[in-house]
């Protein structure tokens, strides 16, 4: 197999630009509460019993706690096997789904504009948007980056179908892509997979695609809905009570808030792209939806802008809002944002200057670019001194035994009211037993009273704690290490 190197370069440059904003200390930040350490615990089960794939389980017991389906843990579960039981392993899935979505993004942009440069472009966009290379999408290891990829994905997949010059000779892999994006999402995240289905139906329909193509659309969307219904009946089979607990978590929530600080305006979103997530490229994308709009530029950069204003309108109606649902937003509406980047060199180039001038303009695009991206993974700084309240007593755990220590037993002084604050605890008891560096995580609401006890306390509930029989070990920030004298 000969390999085309002038085909294959720029693709090979896009994974060096985004390997530092989406690999770099990967593994440093220690595990997230909540999401990110139920799907870790969910993780190591998988990782623990690999003949048992189909039912999510925490602790041994089918998980009522998170109903999305597997997809996503199984890779977690794939690549602790390849990496080990470390923070870096359970992210990985993210990182790469996130590099899958810059290649897909740019190959994209190579088809739409006939440009790597643009290409290039869209990819530092992309990488900048401080919303989509962040906690809960593409630097932790939750849901959201591999259901990005997905959706942007079966958009593509349909683009290729409706631009097709030989409609009769529609090349069949763009069917599977769009099956397997479809039921792929579902199985990485619920019924999110769909969100982008109505506009999927309402371009395969009202574009010049065949009666039969479109038939063949339609029925593969079908199928797709009728796979991902099978998974929750066999679910429901496997764990009684998985049915009505999909409907309370993921169905009910569209209309009913679970929690009071999950709510916000209908606006919440809009501001939120404007002056956070999106600063460096709403104006482009307004602007560039104006362009396709009134200058009929390109059928599917229009339908680009329908997907993500359709998408908005989506979350924003729904009542639980959460910041790191805007994620699947992001690859679409850098589409549209670099089409007016286009615009703004197709303009320069009907000037007598830009010859002179084409190397500047085009430093500093990118140098524009390329502030963005900077700046987000110098957000990726560990501040310990920040670490969230539920997350210090893991964090700790780590840092000791990252500084050499070993242990038999370890009390951690902690007071919860539910046994999901404790994910993040059990998946370093997992991780260092593994590595025979600790034999046991013991929670306690009380210091234990057995002579030479290693014990970790917030220094938080620290007054209402008798201490003068212990000795401190070690003080760090917000917590102790004691032990019994």
């Amino acid at each position: 197999m000969i390999i085309n190197w002038k085909h294959t370069i720029p693709y090979l440059f896009v994974i060096v630009i985004a390997l530092m904003p989406l690999f770099y200390d990967l593994g440093k930040a220690p595990i997230s509460m909540w999401d990110e350490a139920r799907y870790a615990t969910n993780a190591l089960h998988f990782y623990e019993h690999p003949s048992d794939l189909l039912v999510v389980k925490h602790n041994s017991f089918p998980d009522l706690y998170n109903t999305k389906p597997p997809f996503v843990i199984w890779l977690q579960s794939a690549s602790m096997s390849v990496f080990g039981i470390n923070e870096w392993s359970i992210r990985f899935p993210s990182a790469i789904f996130g590099l899958f979505t810059c290649l897909l993004l740019f190959h994209f942009c190579l088809q739409l504009f006939k440009s790597k440069y643009i290409g290039f472009m869209s990819v530092l966009l992309l990488l900048g948007c401080s919303g989509y290379v962040s906690k809960h999408v593409t630097r932790t290891g939750d849901l959201d980056a591999v259901l990005s990829f997905f959706l942007f994905l079966s958009f593509y997949s349909v683009y290729k179908l409706v631009s097709n010059k030989h409609n009769e000779n529609v090349p069949y892999r763009y069917f599977i892509y769009l099956f397997l994006s479809l039921f792929l999402g579902f199985m990485s995240k619920g019924i999110a997979g769909f969100f982008f289905t109505p506009v999927i139906i309402a371009l395969a329909v009202l574009s010049n695609l065949p009666l039969r193509n479109k038939i063949i659309v339609l029925s593969l969307i079908f199928i797709s809905v009728v796979f991902s219904f099978s998974y929750y009946l066999i679910r429901e089979k496997l764990a009684v009570g998985y049915l009505q607990q999909v409907l309370d978590t993921e169905i009910m929530r569209i209309s009913q808030s679970k929690m009071s600080w999950q709510e916000h305006g209908f606006d919440f979103y809009f501001k939120l792209l404007f002056f956070q997530q999106f600063k460096a490229g709403v104006i482009l994308f307004l602007i560039g939806f104006v362009f396709v709009v009134f200058r009929k530029r390109n059928f599917i950069l229009l339908w680009s802008g329908i997907a993500v204003l359709f998408y908005l309108l989506l979350i924003s109606s729904i009542s639980n809002k959460l910041i790191w649902y805007t994620a699947p937003l992001f690859p679409m509406a850098c589409l549209l944002s670099v089409s007016c980047l286009n615009e703004i060199i197709q303009f320069c180039k009907t000037k007598l200057w830009y010859s002179k001038l084409k190397i500047p303009v085009y430093f500093l695009m990118y140098l524009a670019l390329t502030i963005p991206v900077i700046q987000n993974v110098n957000n990726f700084k560990i501040n310990e001194k920040e670490i969230y309240s539920m997350e210090r007593e893991g964090a700790f755990v780590r840092k000791l035994i990252e500084e050499g220590n070993t242990f038999d037993t370890l009390y951690v002084v902690k007071q919860v009211d539910n046994e999901i604050h404790l994910d993040q605890l059990r998946f370093y008891e997992f991780r260092y037993k593994s590595e025979n560096k600790l034999k046991s995580i013991q929670i306690c609401q009380e210091l234990p009273v057995k002579k030479g006890s290693n014990v970790l306390l917030n220094k938080e509930i620290k007054q209402i704690i008798k201490l003068d029989e212990y000795q401190i070990k070690r003080d760090w920030y917000y917590m102790q290490w004691l032990v019994k004298h």
